[in-house]
């Protein structure tokens, strides 16, 4: 069985790569001395499957195919275990609550409730002349709650 890889990065890299730019090159790189090049790349991958945490798996995969020395790897690990506990730790304490909008008010900022499409037309002389019946404005208020009619004002 042989293994050959087309290119150096995963299909899914990418797009990790490009968001922190330089952090490969940023990384210590162990020197190597490889008698086998098939020998000292299985083992450059075993030693980084070692050391993956379960939460991990994707950037382990990345540093497999990236060719990233065990050390690189276990850096690259910390250093982003070291961001999601900040960021869980920042988000348990609301930090990230000044940058949400406004909840909207209960009801959705109606003054009064809405009477039943029924109702309403009862209780409007001004429902009553523009729809004769009460079923063909039963059937507008299916209609718009549809998308099927839009109100349009003047302004």
């Amino acid at each position: 069985m042989t293994d050959t890889v087309d290119n150096d990065a995963p299909a899914a890299a990418p797009e990790i790569i490009a968001a922190a730019p330089g952090i490969v090159a940023a990384l210590p790189v162990d020197p190597v001395d490889p008698v086998d090049p098939l020998v000292a790349e299985r083992a450059r991958s075993a030693a980084i499957l070692a050391a993956v945490k379960p939460e991990f798996s994707a950037l382990a995969a990345l540093a497999v195919a990236g060719g990233w020395s065990a050390n690189q790897f276990v850096a690259a690990q910390a250093a982003s275990a070291c961001a999601v506990a900040t960021a869980r730790a920042d988000a348990a304490t609301g930090a990230f609550r000044d940058s949400l909008p406004a909840p909207i008010a209960a009801g959705g900022g109606a003054d009064k409730t809405p009477l039943d499409p029924a109702a309403e037309f009862s209780a409007s002389a001004a429902l009553k002349a523009e729809f004769s019946t009460e079923g063909k404005y039963l059937a507008y208020c299916q209609a718009v709650a549809d998308g099927k009619v839009r109100n349009i004002k003047r302004a």
